[in-house]
């Protein structure tokens, strides 16, 4: 028989059955260390409503729906153990959750974070492949006629810009601050159009912006785009950046500005 649990955030409760999964609702899904980084994904995501995560899988998949939404979709599972929270509004982040069994209770820690505790070792894809970050939270400073935002992402068929010039970018809002660790970077998926060189700014407001620097802290890091249409290129930054908004600034090209990508790091 399912056990149920409460996990106490900021003073709300999250109501937790374990051996159950939430099935056909998922809009997310990523490798993830605890419920509590989770559930901060789950928060940053304007459709969440619910979380499925995976005690030996470690996988995190974020629902658009709750179990008393679909009573036919949360099924028995061994690995699953579902989370719902009753107002998922202005939950906001805190240091530490509480999670609570007739049997136990235990202590999870996450804060006390510093950019040693987001890296190469434990980050993971962002959101652009797998639909975690939405369409609504991509934006561009131009887009080819006929394109779409959503041909951004690194798994479909590239972003180009409308104008070929040094004042194009592609952004991506978190809506709230994660921490990031590199992209990873690819063409445009028909014929030769693609980035040289580009750099990553960063901000809190999208207005105000701050260039990553290179490992000396000297001057603005240059980024390798793809050689060719097949191949992704992985660029990690030489410290962990914590911000909301994410932009990429194309600063050479053999003919069109275009590309495609992904961000990696950390949501919690």
């Amino acid at each position: 028989m399912a056990e149920s649990m409460q996990f106490v955030y900021r003073e709300r409760t999250f109501i937790a059955t374990e051996q159950r999964a939430l099935l056909h609702h998922t809009i997310g899904e990523f490798a993830s260390k605890s419920p509590v980084r989770c559930s901060v994904s789950c928060l940053t995501h304007a459709a969440c409503r619910s979380f499925n995560f995976g005690r030996v899988s470690r996988v995190c998949q974020l629902s658009d729906a709750g179990r008393n939404d679909f009573p036919k979709d949360f099924q028995l599972s061994g690995d699953f153990t579902h989370f719902e929270a009753e107002d998922l509004n202005g939950l906001g982040v805190q240091t530490t959750a509480q999670y609570s069994t007739s049997a136990q209770s235990t202590e999870a820690d996450v804060t006390t974070l510093t950019t040693g505790d987001c890296n190469s070792e434990n980050d993971g894809a962002m959101g652009m492949a797998s639909g975690l970050i939405p369409d609504s939270k991509i934006s561009a400073s131009s887009i080819n006629t006929g394109y779409s935002i959503h041909w951004a992402r690194i798994n479909d068929k590239g972003w180009c810009a409308l104008n070929h010039d040094a004042n194009q970018w592609l952004q991506v809002d978190f809506g709230g601050k994660v921490y990031v660790t590199g992209v990873q970077c690819g063409s445009y998926y028909n014929g030769n159009a693609y980035i040289d060189e580009y750099k990553v700014l960063y901000g809190d407001d999208g207005v105000a912006w701050t260039t990553v620097q290179n490992e000396a802290g000297t001057a603005d890091a240059v980024f390798d785009g793809p050689p060719d249409r097949d191949t992704v290129v992985t660029s990690m930054f030489p410290a962990v950046v914590y911000a909301r908004y994410i932009r990429l600034q194309p600063t050479a090209w053999p003919v069109y500005v275009c590309m495609r990508f992904e961000l990696l790091g950390c949501r919690y």
